[in-house]
């Protein structure tokens, strides 16, 4: 396999530098006994025939090989063979939208909008991945599948990390063809680890198959782990056609227990997202009662944060406060959304350095005033108690 290597014109194909002349070689340097000369191979792999999620055409000539030693090779190898494969994989068709931390926000984010000022990337092109998506997908998801059988097994491999990476293999391979979730359903079935065994209703969901929402049901309805529960019942409120109220209640009742040692467990469930942000996309369309409770909670969390807060943090409050994926003047204003308003211009504009831009960004990208005239204006400010909000000029 590896003398096949010399036969692809690799002077002739890009990666994220220029022509891939140098990834055989490097390609070879993942087999090193050298643990420095592996891992060197692995790093500048990672950077040049993939590199931040675009997958470039030598990662596609470079696929088979690359399986080849997954199936073949060993420890740090394997390690480092496995998460290339997977962001191939991955970079190529993702499973599903929902395992994209944006999901159902997506449409959200417009950095072409003139509106904003400072946005030196507004003008940037979108990358050209120089080759076609079906011929790619065509060209390495066959492959996969009729790997999957020998890939399998290390789903319940002794070590985490080789069966997070094994997780979103598989994710990919199901969303591809979901007919494989019979075999899947007997490693969730045997897998006791709750981590783990949470995870598996994120890998029914990217296979589509009615087999797959069934057992999703069952185990939203019966699982005696909770945290399995939770992201059964989070799955089957996105996936499912319609969900008794009652658990809707369960899940919202979870959410306000609040227990820190729930969401550090839900937060090493491979295929999750933000939690507060999952928790978002459950409720979203749910009666303003009903996220009420859970958008109050999290603002209060929110509120005694000391670390610096990001944009999935901004968009979970806005999301379970107003109940949209995107704010419309005709929503019916809440004194919760007013704290909320009132709340994030303090994080933008009542800082020490100047404006934070970033809950200004995802006021404007979710359709609400950003500027602060405009949200003294939403908020009804000055007044007697408040003065408003006014800009920094950075000197």
């Amino acid at each position: 396999m590896s003398d096949e290597l010399d036969n692809i014109p690799w002077h002739l194909i890009g990666h994220a530098y220029g022509y891939a002349t140098d990834t055989p070689a490097h390609l070879r340097n993942l087999t090193s006994p050298d643990p420095a000369v592996a891992e060197a191979a692995h790093w500048t792999l990672s950077t040049t025939i993939v590199h931040q999620e675009w997958v470039s055409d030598a990662a596609i000539a470079a696929f088979p090989y690359l399986l080849h030693l997954l199936l073949t090779s060993s420890g740090r190898t394997r390690s480092y063979v496995f998460v290339l494969v997977q962001e191939i994989l991955e970079g190529i068709v993702p499973p599903i939208p929902a395992l994209n931390r944006y999901h159902v926000w997506d449409h959200l984010v417009d950095d072409d909008d003139d509106e904003w000022e400072n946005d030196d990337e507004s003008d940037e092109a979108t990358s050209d991945q120089g080759w076609d998506v079906d011929q790619a997908e065509a060209l390495v998801y066959p492959l996969a599948l009729a790997a999957l059988p020998s890939i399998m097994p290390w789903l319940h491999d002794a070590d985490p990390d080789l069966v997070h990476i094994t997780l979103l293999i598989v994710a990919c391979c199901l969303a591809k063809d979901g007919t494989h979730w019979s075999s899947i359903q007997l490693y969730a079935d045997a897998e006791s680890r709750s981590t783990f065994r949470a995870a598996y209703p994120y890998l029914a969901w990217c296979s589509g198959h009615p087999a797959a929402l069934a057992w999703v049901d069952e185990t939203a309805t019966h699982a005696a782990d909770p945290l399995v529960r939770f992201t059964a019942t989070s799955v089957l409120a996105r996936w499912a056609t319609s969900m008794p109220d009652v658990r809707y209640q369960w899940f919202i009742e979870t959410i306000l227990g609040h227990d820190a040692a729930f969401i550090a467990a839900y937060r090493r469930v491979p295929m999750t997202n933000h939690y507060w942000l999952d928790c978002g996309s459950v409720l979203y369309a749910r009666s303003f009662a009903e996220r009420a409770p859970v958008a109050a909670a999290w603002l209060a969390s929110l509120r005694a944060e000391m670390r610096p807060l990001w944009d999935d943090d901004y968009l979970a409050l806005l999301i379970l406060a107003f109940g949209v994926v995107r704010y419309v003047p005709t929503l019916e204003r809440m004194d919760l959304h007013d704290q909320v308003m009132r709340w994030m211009a303090h994080k933008a504009f009542a800082t020490e350095k100047g404006e934070d831009y970033l809950p200004l960004r995802i006021l404007r990208d979710f359709g609400l005033p950003w500027r602060a005239a405009a949200i003294n204006g939403f908020l009804g400010l000055p007044n007697a108690e408040h003065a408003g909000f006014a800009e920094h000029t950075n000197a």
